[in-house]
């Protein structure tokens, strides 16, 4: 429950994320980080950003930002989001996080090794937090509750290594695929019976599985695993699932944009 009290003529409240008293939020929290958008632009700075739970595709020239969390907590999930800007993003190759890991790629898959497994967990984790308290704000929800507190739990606590509970699938999307570059947001879908929360840009596409029964063996398999490895599923965007939800919105766009 949010406590809120009044201190030397200050409000006090709880921050959602890490449970603390602060005086205010951070007036401009990210629900996805700005660099998620960087290769998505047109040549008007303009990305494709798709809101699937509303139905909703416009053409934005920035990220997505609320006022949801304090500060202490933004600035935490820089850490997350730079490193996954590190090794995702199309200036990768000549980091040193993405030169410290170990790319093996083949047809169908990529199998990655020496990933910093609490930071990528946390940066997904993130995207999908901060959409949850989003939406909370607007009256509506993303994941229920209990599985909210229990991932919020796993993001704040370093000493919690648990890759089992709700683990993270990672789809690749192909160069040469038009849809590769449009924004995203975090909504829930279904895959094999399980919800899932699913976000995607700059030809990677995130899966979260939510649900509290077990998941199939090829969840496990793929995961992204506590020892820092995963696989990456080479996968078309329009194979994903996705596709057959979001192609009718994002076709109104398509002929007005350089981008698809």
């Amino acid at each position: 429950m949010s406590i809120n009290f009044i201190l030397n003529n200050q409000q006090i409240k709880t921050c959602p994320l890490c449970e603390n008293a602060v005086y205010k939020f951070q007036k401009r929290s990210h629900l996805i980080p700005e660099w998620m958008y960087k290769d998505c632009y047109d040549d008007k700075h303009k990305a494709i950003r798709v809101m699937l739970k509303d139905q909703h595709v416009n053409k934005a020239q920035k990220g997505f930002y609320a006022e949801i969390i304090c500060g202490d907590c933004e600035k935490e999930s820089q850490v997350y989001d730079h490193y996954a800007s590190l090794i995702l993003t199309s200036h990768a190759q000549s980091t040193n996080g993405y030169k410290s890991i170990t790319h093996s790629v083949h047809k169908e898959y990529s199998r990655w090794e020496n990933i910093e497994f609490k930071k990528l967990q946390n940066f997904v984790y993130a995207c999908l937090l901060r959409t949850q308290l989003f939406e909370q704000r607007e009256g509506k929800e993303l994941i229920i509750p209990k599985h909210f507190n229990a991932i919020r739990k796993l993001y704040n606590d370093d000493s919690l290594i648990n890759d089992y509970s709700y683990p993270i699938i990672t789809i690749k999307i192909p160069e040469d695929d038009k849809f590769r570059n449009i924004v995203i947001l975090p909504f829930r879908k279904k895959v094999a019976a399980h919800h899932v929360i699913e976000f995607s840009s700059l030809g990677f596409c995130f899966w979260i599985f939510v649900s509290s029964h077990k998941k199939p063996d090829w969840v496990y398999n793929l995961r992204l695993n506590k020892n820092g490895g995963m696989y990456l599923i080479h996968m078309n965007y329009q194979e994903t699932g996705t596709f057959k939800d979001s192609a009718l919105h994002i076709g109104r766009l398509a002929k007005k944009s350089s981008i698809v």
